[in-house]
């Protein structure tokens, strides 16, 4: 069945399986020429190989959540020389029939931060670990990973039944699984195995004592995996919030359209799997008001709103009016999550123009004001996430002298909140004695290589450089007042641009200032 040139299901004593082999890197890169994942065959993949199964099987379109239960390295340990001693004779070393535990753990059987090897990337097969792979195992887990504890199994079975949304159906049918069915199983499974382990440790004995030579053996020798568990630990109790079930139902009907990719890494931006096709959607409906009404989909809110000529006059623009409020007063949209896959970057853009009440004269905004409830404050973009607003995309500095119409520019990530929450994407922010007409609205895949996207693993700071040729995500500290910046060249270095702080400076604090991301700052 493993040598065949097409996928099927084969029955295994009354279980079902894909005839594909994911411990071997030339089983998964046989899976993933045979495209195992688009084939939807496939529920579940278990494999040791994490790194090469996600380049090699997913990508853009059809994707995979991680899920572990993870137990202490120490018991782990004692397991597997558990395994060792009650395996057949003929199918381990000789050695190994009088081995205690403290010799096995002083041994080269005992195996060594398999899980950092696993999670890592870094051979499971052996090669020298050091602490960087510990915080790449780490990381793996924060970012990928639904994290369960083996010594909490149940617990962890009900909260990934929940987030993936595994609960069975309680109606009547012929795959619905009763609730007390359900329980019994589970109850069978954990107990039957509980019982293996206590009369394995019956006989050759259980867990060493703390003060032991075999638990400082098997300690030392899973040292970076004692690390990783204990900070999985943390993770799990963190995870008891997690929304539940994150699973958008017929993704693969929404995302119809978008093309294979070329293989989709474990961190996504390591490497761009997007295509032309998947990076055309738009999360907003109607964003360039094509529909019959234009207005479709839109509704003012706090304000009054009209059609009016689009930017490039080839179409139409919604023009906001009366506007009552500087935040709420503007032109929102409901929406569903459903098009933004977790994890993924998502850009914001739209283009207004700003005039004064009643009239056509421009209004003339500060971009360089961070704060969205000041008299200069620009037009932008945000989010309604439940009952939470979140302004998201800012005005693009230095605004043209010639110019009427700005940009407004954000990047958002798909988070697990947003994929479960009442969405509503929103324009306003300006005063509200200025009219906003919109136009050109979109939400679209950010490419990997989109300036702001920001994950931890590289540089903090987004157009460090004035790369973009525009001072996005740059402001000056205060409420204005603290000058402009604009866009010189050349740079230092033989880079093109560079930031100038012209104007004058009211106060001394009112320098330069970029919000960055809090939760990149670990202590210590």
């Amino acid at each position: 069945e493993f040598g065949k040139q097409t996928l099927s299901v084969v029955d295994l004593e009354g279980q079902k399986y894909v005839n594909v082999d994911m411990l071997t890197e030339t089983g998964i890169d046989r899976a993933g020429s045979l495209d195992l994942a688009p084939s939807g065959m496939a529920d579940f993949v278990s494999t040791p190989r994490l790194h090469r199964a996600t380049g090699t099987l997913f990508d853009v379109r059809h994707r995979a959540r991680v899920f572990t239960v993870l137990r202490d390295p120490i018991d782990r340990a004692v397991s597997s020389y558990h395994r060792l001693k009650s395996a057949n004779p003929n199918s381990v070393p000789p050695e190994t029939k009088d081995m205690t535990l403290e010799q096995y753990a002083a041994g080269s059987l005992v195996e060594g931060n398999w899980v950092t090897r696993f999670l890592s990337g870094h051979g499971t097969d052996g090669g020298e670990l050091t602490s960087h792979h510990a915080a790449l195992a780490k990381e793996v887990l924060r970012r990928k990973a639904v994290v369960g504890m083996w010594d909490m199994f149940e617990m962890s079975l009900e909260r990934m039944e929940k987030y993936f949304g595994w609960l069975p159906e309680t109606i009547d049918g012929p795959h619905a699984i009763a609730e007390a069915e359900r329980v019994r199983c589970v109850d069978d499974a954990v107990g039957r195995e509980r019982r293996r382990e206590a009369n394995l440790a019956e006989t050759f004995g259980g867990v060493p004592g703390v003060g032991s030579e075999a638990y400082r053996l098997l300690a030392e020798k899973n040292n970076l995996d004692m690390e990783v568990y204990a900070y999985a630990k943390e993770l799990f109790l963190v995870q008891a919030d997690l929304p539940y079930p994150v699973i958008v139902n017929n993704e693969e009907e929404y995302l119809s359209g978008r093309g294979e990719g070329s293989g989709s890494p474990l961190f996504a931006g390591d490497v761009a799997p997007y295509d032309e096709e998947a990076m055309k959607i738009n999360c907003i409906n109607n964003g360039r008001f094509t529909a019959d009404p234009p207005s479709s989909n839109w509704y003012p809110v706090s304000s009054q709103m009209t059609v009016v000529p689009s930017h490039d006059g080839k179409g139409q623009a919604l023009k906001i009016v009366n506007r009552e409020h500087q935040i709420f007063g503007g032109l929102w949209q409901n929406f569903q999550p459903d098009c933004l896959v977790v994890g993924e970057w998502y850009e914001l853009r739209a283009v207004v123009r700003a005039t004064m009440a009643g009239t056509n004269t421009p209004y003339r905004c500060d971009p360089t004001v961070f704060f969205d409830n000041l008299p200069s404050s620009c037009p932008g973009l945000g989010l309604r996430v439940d009952e939470d607003i979140r302004e998201l995309a800012r005005t693009i500095g230095p605004l043209k002298t010639d110019e009427d119409w700005v940009e407004i520019y954000g990047l958002v990530r798909a988070t697990p909140e947003l994929s479960s929450s009442r969405l509503s994407l929103f324009v306003s922010q300006a005063p509200p004695d200025v009219d906003l007409t919109v136009d050109k609205v979109t939400m679209k895949l950010a490419p990997p290589d989109a300036t702001g996207r920001r994950d931890c693993t590289g540089d903090l700071i987004a157009n460090g450089d004035a790369e973009v040729g525009d001072h996005r995500y740059w402001f000056i500290r205060g409420s204005g007042g603290g000058g402009r910046i604009e866009i010189v060249s050349p740079g230092y270095g033989g880079q093109k641009h560079a930031f100038r702080h012209a104007g004058k400076r009211g106060k001394r604090f009112q320098d330069m200032l970029q919000s960055l991301d809090a939760s990149c700052f670990v202590e210590g």
